[in-house]
C-alpha cells in the first residue's frame, strides 16, 4: 500500500514522460528513505492505476532538441520542423513526425502544427487575381486542369506562396459559385 504522502508525491513528480520509473524509484528512496522505497513494477502498477504515465519520446530524452523544437513551434509546418532539426542534429536524434506532433500538443495549439493545408488565398491579392482571371476564362471555354494552374502558380509565385492542388480547387469552386459559373475543376 503506497501511503498518502507518497501517493502525491509521485503524482507531482512522476506525470512527466521525461522522468523513467528507474530515476522515480532513486527519487521516493532517497526522499522517503530505502525502507518505504518502491520498486519500478509497483510504481508502474501504481501509475497503471491512475490512468497511465506517458512513454518517454524521443523529444522527452533529449532535452536540447526539444528546446529548439519548442522555440520553432507554430513556425513552419511539422514536416519543415523535421526537415529542419534533421539539418541542425542530424537524422538520429531528429524524432518523426508523429513523435513531434504528440510531443507539441503539450506545448501550442495543435492548429498551429497541422502541416497538412497552405496559406489562405484570399491574403493574396496577385494570387486571387489569377484564380480569377481562370474563372473568366473557364466561363469562356478554356479550361486548364488543376495541374497546369498549380504550375503556373509554381512559376509565377514560388513555392512559398503556392497553394495545394485542393486549396486551389476550393478557392475556385468558391470564385465561380460567387460568379455563378459553377463547373467542374477535378483535373
Amino acid at each position: 500500500m503506497i501511503g498518502e504522502d507518497i501517493r502525491d508525491f509521485l503524482l507531482k513528480h512522476g506525470r512527466d514522460a521525461a522522468v523513467p520509473y528507474a530515476e522515480l524509484e532513486r527519487m521516493v528512496a532517497a526522499e522517503f528513505g530505502p525502507e518505504r522505497a518502491l520498486r519500478q513494477s509497483e510504481l508502474a502498477r501504481f501509475f497503471k492505476a491512475e490512468g497511465g504515465k506517458p512513454y518517454p519520446t524521443k523529444l522527452d530524452k533529449d532535452a536540447e532538441v526539444a528546446a529548439w523544437v519548442r522555440d520553432r513551434a507554430g513556425t513552419m509546418p511539422l514536416d519543415a520542423l523535421r526537415a529542419a532539426c534533421i539539418e541542425a542534429f542530424g537524422e538520429r536524434r531528429a524524432p518523426s513526425i508523429g513523435v513531434l506532433m504528440r510531443y507539441l500538443k503539450r506545448f501550442v495549439q495543435v492548429s498551429r502544427l497541422k502541416p497538412a493545408r497552405r496559406t489562405r488565398i484570399g491574403g493574396d491579392a496577385d494570387l486571387r487575381a489569377l484564380l480569377e482571371s481562370e474563372v473568366r476564362a473557364r466561363a469562356r471555354g478554356s479550361v486548364p486542369t488543376l495541374d497546369e494552374l498549380r504550375a503556373r502558380c509554381l512559376a509565377l509565385f514560388g513555392e512559398e506562396r503556392t497553394p495545394s492542388r485542393a486549396t486551389i480547387h476550393r478557392a475556385m469552386q468558391a470564385l465561380r459559385t460567387a460568379r455563378g459559373t459553377v463547373n467542374d475543376t477535378s483535373g
